[in-house]
This record gives structure tokens, sequence and C-alpha cells, in this order.
């Protein structure tokens, strides 16, 4: 049996290149703020690679978004009418059972 799994391939590498590109930024961001402290390299360079990083991140969610319009499952971001009036139902009850002073 194979592997099965949750995410299609361009979610899974959506995801790895998000969390790559954020440590990324938040290492060259405390650079930056720590220049005195830390010099990995230096500061002009540090700024230029942490706008790249940056402008990486923002490909990345036009590619995320790209994909979920394309593959019309932009539709899992924005629930029904009937799921919005089944959980106002849902939570309508369960607060009328927690709050109500007859329980």
């Amino acid at each position: 049996m194979g592997r099965m799994y949750c995410n299609p391939l361009p979610v899974r590498i959506w995801h790895w290149v998000n969390a790559i590109c954020m440590i990324l930024l938040i290492v060259s961001g405390i650079q930056l703020r720590f220049d005195y402290y830390i010099s990995w390299m230096p500061a002009a360079r540090t700024v230029s690679f942490h706008n790249i990083i940056g402008f990486i991140i923002l490909l990345n969610y036009i590619f995320w978004l790209l994909f979920y319009v394309f593959s019309r499952k932009i539709g899992l971001y924005f629930p029904s009418r009937d799921e919005i009036r089944s959980e106002e139902r849902r939570v309508g009850k369960e607060c009328r059972s927690r709050w109500s002073p007859y329980h």
C-alpha cells in the first residue's frame, strides 16, 4: 500500500516553501536588528536577502491563490448559506443551554 497524503503536492510544496521562508525572514530580521551582536553577512546583503525572501513569499501566496482558484477548491474557504445557518443554530443552542438560568 502506498503513502496517503492529506494535501495535494502543490499545497505541500507551498507549505514547505512558506515554512522555510518564514524561518529565513526571522533569522535575517534578527541579523538586521542585532547587527552588533550577530554578523553572519554584511548589512546591505542582509537587507537584499530579506527583501528577496519577502518577494518569494509574496509569489508563493499568489501561487497558492491561483492553485485554489483554478482547481476550483477556493470554495472550501467560503461556507454555504446552509452551513452558516446550521452553525448559528448549533451555537445558539449551546449558548442557551450553558447560560440559561433554568438548566
